[in-house]
């Protein structure tokens, strides 16, 4: 049986979408597990971990989609995060600029995964910076843009942490399973 490309592209991308679907109702549902053990969501940042996850094994456009969608859903399913003040909105420029750098710079310019992992780290510190410096008088910040970010960040570290070792790990073991995940060189397919 000949299979045409416009056949392979379109199952390609439908696997694409139903990981990036698993992945969303993992960063959907992580959250909620964390919250119910008692374990805090600011320190533990458990819906970045299948979001970034995802900026490994999808395409940028897909990855970036899921920061936007995961945030705000769960915000809207859930009230964490909230919508006022705009959480949801900041975790979403966050979610997005994280997992889509890890898209960009692992499949596209094939960086090792260690360096797009703290480059996407590093990223995310500057756009919740930039963001929170921009909006600082409608998030009644009043303590100073500076400390307030070094506030989350330092609250968020056992969570950066749990990304450095988990992300990695998981990425390998499913790309193992499903080699067709793993980066190609170009002119491959994969």
């Amino acid at each position: 049986m000949v299979t045409r490309a416009s056949d392979r592209d379109a199952l390609s991308r439908a696997r694409e979408l139903a990981l990036a679907g698993l992945l969303g109702a993992l960063g959907l549902l992580l959250p909620i597990g964390f919250h119910a053990l008692g374990w805090g969501g600011k320190v533990f940042l458990p819906m970045h971990l299948p979001v970034v996850v995802a900026g490994f094994l999808v395409s940028p456009a897909t990855a970036v989609s899921l920061g936007v969608v995961v945030p705000l859903l769960s915000s809207v399913l859930t009230g964490m995060p909230p919508l006022a003040p705009p959480v949801a909105a900041l975790m979403a420029l966050e979610l997005a600029t994280k997992a889509g750098l890890a898209s960009v710079l692992y499949r596209s310019l094939r960086l090792p995964m260690s360096v797009v992992l703290l480059a996407a780290i590093v990223a995310d510190w500057a756009v919740l910076g930039v963001a929170v410096w921009w909006g600082a008088g409608a998030f009644g910040i009043e303590s100073g843009v500076f400390t307030y970010i070094a506030g989350v960040i330092a609250l968020g570290l056992p969570g950066t942490i749990l990304q450095l070792v988990a992300v990695p790990v998981t990425v390998t073991a499913i790309q193992r399973r499903v080699p067709r995940l793993r980066p190609t060189k170009r002119g491959e397919t994969g």
